[in-house]
């Protein structure tokens, strides 16, 4: 009986231990996203982060190893959302046209929401098993996007088997570039907004549609 009471409170402390190491974390990650929103990535330090979290650098320590382990976290959390909205995108449109146009304004979204993060999709991703085993939140990076990519191709293949891509269109590499002239296009809207308006005429809106509509009919038959 004292034996099973033991288990029993062994499994509560455990408990407790795990709730109060994730609320830290939270709390950490959630005031370093406020640092670098406000001063940017370079610009904050581990002692901005601490402050803002009111604990100590030993405390931040403890659960982070470096401010790049932190800014990997939100970018894990980032990519998990943007996961989330893709799935929604894919599983309740049928229509593989409103499909490409809701993931195109969804990427956009997430730009305009998460501009200090967008480069993560794209960017350089670590596939080191040396560096998973030191940072094990870029192996749950790797992972989602991934499933991201698993998710983009799966639309490409029913496109595909429903006749409405191009023959010869490689799912896999097709995604791929997608990725690139999506990131392309939403970055330079952003950067050359001011440009659009007052040399061009038009809104970066309108550029955006324009050049969704440019790519969609890239991949689909005529």
């Amino acid at each position: 009986m004292k034996l099973k009471y033991e288990k029993r409170f062994e499994k509560l402390t455990t408990t407790r231990k795990e709730r109060r190491t994730e609320f830290n974390k939270s709390n950490i990650i959630a005031a370093a996203k406020k640092q670098f929103d406000k001063n940017g990535i370079a610009q904050t330090t581990v002692d901005d982060i601490a402050k803002e979290a009111d604990y100590s650098k030993a405390t931040l320590y403890a659960y982070f190893k470096s401010k790049e382990e932190i800014y990997h976290h939100i970018v894990f959390e980032s990519m998990k959302e943007l996961k989330n909205r893709i799935q929604n995108i894919t599983v309740s449109t049928e229509n593989f046209e409103h499909c490409f146009y809701s993931l195109c304004n969804t990427l956009a979204d997430f730009h305009d929401e998460n501009p200090l993060y967008f480069d993560s999709i794209v960017g350089k991703i670590s596939v080191k098993e040396s560096d998973f085993e030191e940072q094990p939140v870029l192996l749950e990076i790797y992972n989602i996007g991934e499933e991201i990519n698993s998710e983009l191709v799966s639309l490409l293949q029913r496109a595909e088997k429903d006749g409405i891509l191009q023959s010869g269109m490689e799912p896999v590499t097709t995604v791929m570039s997608l990725w690139a002239s999506l990131y392309g296009i939403i970055l330079l809207a952003s950067r050359k907004e001011g440009y659009m308006e007052e040399k061009l005429g038009i809104t970066k809106e309108t550029y955006m549609k324009a050049a969704y509509q440019m790519l969609y009919k890239s991949v689909i038959k005529e």
